[in-house]
């Protein structure tokens, strides 16, 4: 049971393993279907254990953590999951339509070639077009986004968990923000594009954008708050709807995204969602798991090591200012 498990630092430590992926293997989730601790993963499940209450009106203060050496262990994993849900509460989640995970700060990937055309019926005899999947001839690096921050136990040991929560998600949110829009810009300076002239976006771009799409559909639009603000005063969208997150769509039923830290000259972005972009991401998030057990929050580090890149042109079209991109 999860209450005789030996927490230890060196935890963290272990080859090809997460924190909690190395509670899970002492303490496998399945074993608990059907009990009261049925869905909760074995962290979960170690905070119960240590009567630690990380929200609601009961919540702990930080020094909760710090009762016993074993319960300490738990903490970096603490702010490791706020940070991480912080990220992940970012546009990442409607833009990506895969995210991998490699151990490596260069990344090839795997591309798809086409030979022949698919608009086309076999005749009785005939050979097959190909598609070929394969790594790609061309990498991408990968870049760190990352914070310093600076505090002292003696000031969190008497503030509430889910405050800190918050602030910590908080961090996470700025670095996930900061990571998404330069690897959103990082694809779109991978892409070739004609030049032609455009002074101001019209509704005929965004139309031009839709009907861009063949074999895929527009599920989003990014775009820069200035754009979005410059499009939602267009005549052609006086009657446009708002989604239940805050976002405007268009009469085709695609959403605008706003993207802040995109720029006016960034050009609006239309993409199919299941199709378009990957994300990739280098390990795990990374925080100081030694000066967290061992309470010396002077300066804590944390980072993320990421990349996007797009899977597939024809599932992304573009236009920004001064030029376009169509297939």
């Amino acid at each position: 049971m999860f209450e005789t498990i030996k927490l230890e630092k060196s935890m963290y430590n272990l080859s090809g393993k997460s924190f909690t992926q190395a509670l899970e293997s002492l303490d496998p989730s399945d074993n608990y279907i059907g009990t009261p601790y049925e869905g909760m993963d074995a962290y979960e499940r170690q905070l119960k254990r240590f009567d630690i209450k990380v929200s609601g009106a009961d919540c702990d203060k930080v020094d909760k953590f710090f009762a016993t050496t074993e319960s300490a262990v738990l903490f970096p994993e603490f702010v490791k999951r706020c940070i991480s849900e912080g990220i992940s509460g970012t546009v990442l989640e409607d833009v990506f339509a895969v995210k991998t995970k490699i151990n490596s700060r260069y990344y090839n990937g795997v591309i798809a070639t086409d030979d022949g055309v698919w608009d086309t019926n076999i005749g009785q005899g005939e050979a097959f077009n190909t598609t070929t999947i394969k790594e790609g001839s061309s990498g991408i690096a990968l870049k760190k986004y990352g914070r310093t921050i600076k505090t002292s136990y003696e000031f969190l040991r008497t503030q509430n968990l889910d405050l800190l929560g918050v602030l910590l998600r908080n961090v996470g949110r700025r670095i996930g923000v900061t990571a998404f829009y330069n690897s959103i810009k990082d694809i779109c300076g991978s892409l070739e594009f004609d030049t032609t002239d455009y002074n101001t976006y019209q509704y005929q771009d965004l139309v031009d954008i839709y009907n861009g799409f063949n074999n895929f559909s527009l599920t989003g639009i990014l775009v820069a708050p200035e754009v979005l603000g410059q499009i939602s005063t267009l005549t052609e969208l006086a009657d446009y709807t708002v989604t239940e997150t805050g976002r405007l769509k268009l009469p085709f039923g695609t959403e605008l995204i706003p993207v802040k830290g995109l720029g006016n000259s960034d050009g609006i972005i239309g993409f199919d969602k299941s199709f378009a972009f990957e994300f990739v991401q280098s390990g795990d998030v990374i925080v100081d798991v030694d000066k967290l057990i061992d309470a010396q929050m002077d300066v804590i580090n944390t980072s993320i090591t990421v990349a996007g890149k797009c899977l597939n042109t024809d599932a992304v079209k573009y236009v920004k200012h001064g030029t376009a991109f169509y297939e």
